[in-house]
């Protein structure tokens, strides 16, 4: 994620849209109506991988499955994440970092190179590595190319 849009906090709209996700009935019905394997399938085969072939019916069911275990409690993630509560603001922590920070990021991600340019801007230290034929998911689309990236920067 750009570093600019993890600063956006809960407004008065998000409030209202955790607390409707977390009235029991009405709530897990909505969450459960935007969670079928349909919506799924088609949030994992257009917005995450590049190549939508690469996804198979096992892949599908892994994250139907883990969307709704503990009894549908993956309802106040989902609330959490649209809702912003879970973004954190990390300009101070990359900006004051001594460790090495690499990028591993698909080049089929939309506006990647802004992406890399936005952390490059707060420490001039970062490096990147683009991941060919690849998306959001990088590691489950192309997982050779993800680990020889990662052994060439340790």
């Amino acid at each position: 994620e750009h570093p600019g849009k993890l600063k956006i906090y809960p407004d008065q709209k998000s409030k209202m849209l955790l607390w409707f996700f977390q009235i029991p009935i009405v709530g897990t019905f909505a969450y459960n109506m935007i969670m079928t394997k349909m919506n799924i399938e088609y949030q994992i085969t257009e917005k995450f991988f590049y190549n939508p072939f690469q996804v198979n019916d096992s892949m599908i069911k892994a994250f139907y499955d883990a969307s709704h275990t503990q009894n549908g409690k993956g309802k106040y993630l989902f609330a959490s994440l649209e809702s912003n509560y879970l973004n954190v603001d990390v300009i101070n922590a990359v900006k004051s970092a001594q460790n090495k920070i690499h990028i591993i990021i698909g080049e089929k991600t939309v506006n990647y190179d802004e992406v890399i340019q936005a952390y490059r801007k707060i420490n001039h230290n970062i490096s990147a590595e683009i991941i060919h034929n690849a998306k959001k998911l990088p590691q489950l689309e192309t997982p050779e190319e993800v680990l020889n990236a990662l052994k060439e920067k340790n």
